[in-house]
């Protein structure tokens, strides 16, 4: 599905962010990507959710190059990959389930479609009793919710979750985890970042892959 051949990411200040990647990601796969803060995991997911290209290498995903993304090809790449931002991006004036059916209707869905699917998705994250909150009126575990669900909502190929457990105590945390189990259970294709650990054991049933300095170990 996803492939990094020979990717680096030097920034204008001549950071190296990323040198020489080099991973796959099949179909159905979990995989948590490990590593210390500054290590390239934010880096790495700017790269595959495009929203930064490559200094160098090449991104193939589902048969689109990183080389060539322009216009319509950008835009069927982005709309494929739901992302779990570590700062989260809530629209703080929309509700729980405006801001969860807000990827569907950018698509152009029908109405009814927004509705059921975010209806759907709200309660798999448990916060049927919180859609018509506002983010500023919930829990920082509760946000982190919204953000998965955000990111799930349009059945993307890929899920990118960047540091999902960041600013969560430990069970909160490990809710956001075994939501995302279970979504990887359902089929779904995940990547995970973290710094901890801990939380590459939680999810060892999948692939867990270490970077530091940029490379790859």
């Amino acid at each position: 599905m996803l492939e990094l051949k020979n990717v680096s990411k030097v920034y204008a200040s001549q950071i190296v962010a990323l040198f020489n990647a080099d991973l796959i990601i099949n179909p159905g796969e979990l995989v948590t990507i490990c590593g210390p803060t500054g290590a390239g995991k934010t880096t790495l997911t700017k790269l595959i959710s495009a929203e930064e290209l490559p200094t160098d290498g090449e991104i193939l995903f589902d048969g689109l190059s990183s080389k060539n993304l322009k216009g319509k090809k950008l835009l069927s790449w982005r709309q494929k990959i739901g992302t779990v931002y570590q700062d989260l991006r809530l629209l703080k004036d929309r509700t729980v389930a405006e801001n969860v059916g807000l990827p569907l209707r950018i698509q152009g869905k029908k109405e009814k479609e927004v509705a059921s699917h975010t209806k759907d998705m709200v309660e798999f994250v448990g916060l049927r009793n919180r859609r018509n909150s506002y983010p500023d009126e919930l829990s920082y575990g509760e946000r982190q919710k919204v953000a998965l669900a955000r990111a799930v909502v349009s059945e993307p190929q890929l899920i990118l979750a960047d540091e999902p457990t960041g600013n969560l105590d430990s069970a909160s945390g490990k809710e956001i985890l075994t939501l995302i189990k279970g979504l990887n259970h359902l089929g779904r294709t995940i990547l995970v970042t973290t710094n901890q650990k801990e939380i590459a054991d939680f999810l060892a049933f999948g692939r867990v892959c270490e970077l530091n300095l940029g490379r790859f170990r």
